[in-house]
């Protein structure tokens, strides 16, 4: 029993002396590839795992010549991942929050999927922008001119009694809507209304949302832009209203109370875009 005892004793201090060895052979060998590494200018690696623990953060630096140092850090206590330019962080990034800190930041390109905010404040996303310099669709008349430099929907010999009607499907989530533009007079205005409305779901009704009246007669000096013999005095009315809004879909229409002679009288529209927020 006595001898049994002393040969495992004997065992265990032997096997604390292998492990002694190999911890020494693995130090010596982590520093042998360090100081490899250091002999290569460029480093070719299809993957790099870097682990922390639960109590130490996992840190990747960068140093050049002049030792500034760059530093990105997977932070243990909050799972944050930071990066930093000599102690001066730059970029945060968590779970539900991507945080810039630099002073100055470019973007080649930048796509949002979800919701921009600029301090507390939610910015608007655009979701509609129709400027008419080739064919649309889906319009109640799909047909466009040009008027000087301005190409339109709708315009001389095309619009004047008729509306433009277009309905926007498949609207992301939203509480208010923002509708922007351009509304143009051609021709022999002579006190007649401009008008846009908007389809009320709830109550299955258009409604007014924005009008402005236009003669010509009293139009001095002005220029013959396009159309018939008559000066322009009011070729371009632009617009932007807010409203409430929460459908899945918006139905617009533009129009004007004009006699249905386009040629006499006309209207059309350009510029359109719609944001949602």
């Amino acid at each position: 029993m006595k001898l049994a005892f002393q040969l495992l004793i004997i065992g265990i201090s032997l096997s604390l002396v292998a492990c002694s060895k190999l911890r020494k052979q693995d130090s010596i060998q982590e520093q042998n590839v360090v100081d490899e590494i250091k002999h290569y200018s460029n480093i070719h690696m299809n993957s790099l795992k870097i682990i922390g623990n639960q109590k130490e953060d996992a840190v990747i630096e960068l140093l050049n010549s002049d030792q500034s140092k760059y530093q990105i850090i997977f932070k243990a206590d909050t799972g944050v991942l930071k990066i930093q330019n000599n102690y001066v962080e730059i970029l945060e990034v968590s779970e539900n929050q991507f945080v810039i800190k630099a002073q100055h930041t470019r973007f080649r390109n930048l796509v949002f999927e979800r919701d921009v905010y600029i301090g507390n404040v939610k910015q608007w996303n655009q979701i509609v922008a129709e400027n008419f310099w080739n064919e649309p669709f889906g319009w109640s008349i799909n047909q466009i001119t040009k008027c000087g430099g301005i190409y339109m929907l709708g315009g001389y010999g095309i619009t004047a009694k008729k509306e433009l009607q277009k309905t926007f499907e498949d609207i992301p989530q939203h509480t208010t809507i923002r509708v922007t533009g351009s509304f143009h007079f051609i021709d022999a205005w002579s006190g007649e209304a401009a008008f846009i409305k908007i389809l009320f779901l709830e109550k299955d009704t258009f409604e007014y949302l924005w009008t402005q009246t236009y003669d010509f007669s009293k139009t001095k000096n002005g220029i013959n832009v396009c159309g018939s013999d008559y000066v322009e005095g009011q070729l371009t009315s632009n617009f932007d209203f807010t409203i409430p809004h929460s459908a899945k879909s918006l139905t617009l229409a533009f129009g004007a109370n004009l006699q249905d002679d386009p040629y006499e009288n006309s209207y059309g529209i350009s510029n359109l875009k719609i944001y949602i927020r």
